[in-house]
């Protein structure tokens, strides 16, 4: 079973970075210290006084909006990335709409592991792990995801290499 916990605590120690999109509120966005994260916001085209930091969860909030911009900033930099979206109460069947999805968004009960699958030549990314994880009495679907062509995002990246090996600081 995923543990949120981890996944949340590891990405601000190197680990892959976090977004959180739950059900009403901004997004969270978690990711190890670096003195030019706001910047490649901003020249992303994003206004980041719309960004703020977030002292008590120790991570940056963004508008809902930002959601897909934000997940593939997140692949482009550092080539992997957990997406953790509030899920509904009760489980959804994973259906032709997860199978044939070409945005980024999933709440079935999958976990994203089917999310895309039926439109292999639209999909971008490959979901490296997924699963559905209960946390503080709320259902989230959890994705690691990585781009499907490396060479599509294996640009470099303030002189490092954007793609960096999974690894284990996760699992």
């Amino acid at each position: 079973m995923t543990d949120i916990a981890k996944i949340w605590h590891d990405a601000a120690q190197g680990g892959p970075p976090v977004l959180v999109k739950r059900r009403k509120d901004d997004l969270f966005l978690r990711l190890t210290f670096a003195e030019n994260n706001r910047r490649w916001i901003r020249e992303a085209g994003k206004a980041t006084w719309l960004l703020q930091w977030d002292k008590g969860h120790h991570c940056w909030m963004a508008p809902r909006s930002w959601f897909e911009a934000l997940a593939t900033l997140l692949l482009e930099r550092h080539g992997h990335a957990w997406i953790i979206q509030e899920a509904d109460s009760s489980p959804t069947p994973c259906n032709e709409a997860c199978m044939h999805a070409l945005g980024l968004d999933c709440v079935c009960g999958c976990g994203g592991k089917n999310h895309g699958l039926g439109e292999p030549d639209g999909w971008a990314h490959d979901v490296v792990d997924g699963d559905v994880a209960e946390w503080r009495g709320k259902r989230y679907t959890c994705r690691l995801l990585k781009p499907r062509d490396a060479a599509l995002f294996g640009r470099r990246v303030d002189g490092a290499v954007a793609d960096p090996p999974l690894g284990n600081s996760v699992f």
